[in-house]
Formats: C-alpha cells, structure tokens, sequence
C-alpha cells in the first residue's frame, strides 16, 4: 500500500522507523526519506495508507502498557469498572 499509493520506492520503505510518521499541515507525512539522489524529502501519506499505519502502531504491545496493547489495556480497564459506571445498571 505505501509504494502503490505514495510513490515510494523499495530502498525507502525499508529504511523507515515508526518514528518518521508525523504531521504537517493538517496532512499525515513520512520523514524524513531520502530519494535516489539522497535528498531528504517528507511524502505525504493517502488516508487509506494512515488507516493502515495506524493499525499497525496502534496493535504493537507497549512497555509502558505491561506489554499489553492499547485496546487490551483498555478493555482491562472498563472490565475494572462497576456496572453502574459503564451504563448496565438504574442509578
């Protein structure tokens, strides 16, 4: 998806980290890359691209999570709650 749809080559994709995802100017961008004459350029992401990128991030554990994932820390945590909390039951 991220050679179709933002023109990256092979050589580019591989040498990116997590870390070069970002913003500018209210539009998703991968920096900093660097074209075939070692140039570095920022490349703008298409929405289908973030969505994708996203997932990814957002489904690795995290250290500061106990090596749990967002969703899983998450779940945890409404799990936790008293039934009253989450709507289930008459105040």
């Amino acid at each position: 998806m991220l050679l179709g749809l933002n023109g990256l080559r092979c050589g580019e994709l591989v040498a990116c980290n997590v870390e070069d995802v970002g913003t500018h100017s209210w539009q998703h961008t991968l920096k900093p890359t660097t074209t075939k004459g070692d140039r570095p350029t920022v490349v703008a992401l298409a929405p289908p691209t973030m969505q994708a990128v996203a997932l990814a991030i957002n489904g690795r554990p995290r250290k500061a999570l106990g090596f749990m994932t967002p969703s899983e820390k998450f779940a945890e945590a409404v799990a936790r709650m008293p039934v009253f909390a989450r709507g289930g039951g008459r105040w």
